[in-house]
């Protein structure tokens, strides 16, 4: 056909494949990976399970998720949001489930269901540095590179066998030199030291200023929990070990008190002033040394990238090489865990399937 176009798409993940997916058939398109494990992303996401996005369709709430891309990402996601990705699937015979917490998935579980369908509609094989070494050889500016997701390496005696123990709905406080960040939400403790989705909220917010300082951080840790007193006075008759506040295990509980040096024998009645102070410090200001990060195997999100300023949103191509488009990582646009990362992907690279031909 005389009005085909030869399209090279640059990458194999996620929004290389969508792109190419979502190109009129009539048109030669070939996506090129670097190596050979092309969606690699997409199989290994949410445990095995891919957590393709979000169920939250307002889309003034869903881009404050997005530490850096939130005000660009408003255009695109007016051409195709969260609820035109639950529809996509669904026109391919992939249902969407959403769960407890906002985040969805396949119905079956398993993310070998998204890159099956990938793969029913594309037969080329095709993210990697080569999108970013592509767009600095042809001008583009490329933000400062970060890991964003990830766990704190932490190393405190009242964590020492903890792992596994988790909290709901913790407030965190991270300070890095003379910047303070917050993140509410769970926390976990791990055989290296803090993790879940709080934790990761966090380091998603703070990536360049936690790579600036080696990762090297304090961290204030709320419990929310302001029972000290009133187990004080309403438990006065009973052993401290057998009354907590409610937030905490028993074994976590216990690990504190020998941590304070408590006895815990001891009737909350007999329970010094000082101990209380104690007490209520660790509920309310616990203060850890983050001593690394810690990453997830291959599963992470890195922020940096092209510059936001040099990409037209309403269309995707770049403002200084006509004919060169961006979608997905390679762009300086990253959420929090959630599904807002691979939703970037779908949007960007949809907008840019509608305009390449064009």
């Amino acid at each position: 056909m005389s009005d085909a176009l030869d399209i090279a798409i640059i990458g194999g993940g996620a929004a290389g494949f969508f792109t190419a997916l979502n190109i009129p058939n009539e048109h030669n398109v070939s996506i090129f990976e670097e190596t050979r494990n092309y969606l690699r992303k997409v199989k290994i996401s949410g445990g095995g399970r891919c957590n393709v996005t979000h169920h939250q369709f307002e889309i003034n709430e869903f881009i404050k998720n997005y530490p850096r891309g939130e005000k660009e990402l408003i255009s695109p996601l007016h051409q195709f949001q969260a609820r035109d990705t639950v529809e996509w699937f669904k026109k391919r015979g992939v249902e969407i489930k959403v769960e407890q917490d906002g985040r969805m998935f396949p119905k079956t579980n398993s993310s070998q269901t998204i890159i099956d369908c990938f793969l029913k509609e594309a037969a080329q094989q095709g993210s990697s540095k080569s999108g970013y070494d592509l767009a600095r050889g042809l001008g583009h500016k490329i933000t400062e590179l970060a890991p964003s997701l990830f766990s704190f390496k932490i190393q405190h005696p009242i964590l020492k066998d903890m792992a596994g123990t988790s909290f709901k709905n913790v407030t965190l406080s991270l300070k890095l030199n003379k910047r303070i960040f917050s993140q509410s939400g769970d926390l976990l403790i791990t055989h290296w030291g803090l993790s879940g989705p709080a934790i990761l909220k966090l380091s998603a917010w703070a990536a360049r200023e936690f790579k600036n300082t080696n990762y090297k951080g304090k961290l204030t840790v709320n419990f929310n929990s302001n029972e000290i007193h009133t187990l004080k006075k309403e438990s006065a008759k009973k052993l401290v070990k057998n009354s907590k506040p409610t937030i905490f295990t028993n074994k976590f509980w216990n690990k504190v008190l020998d941590y304070l040096k408590i006895d815990q024998n001891k009737n909350w009645a007999d329970i010094s002033k000082k101990e209380i102070i104690h007490l209520q410090m660790i509920c309310e200001q616990l203060e850890l040394e983050i001593q690394g990060q810690n990453r997830y195997k291959d599963e992470f999100v890195e922020c940096g990238g092209v510059d936001l300023k040099e990409i037209n949103f309403k269309t995707m191509e770049s403002k200084i090489t006509p004919g060169l488009f961006f979608a997905g990582e390679v762009l300086d646009i990253d959420g929090i865990t959630g599904g807002f990362n691979f939703q970037n992907a779908w949007t960007t690279a949809y907008i840019v399937a509608n305009n390449i031909i064009n």
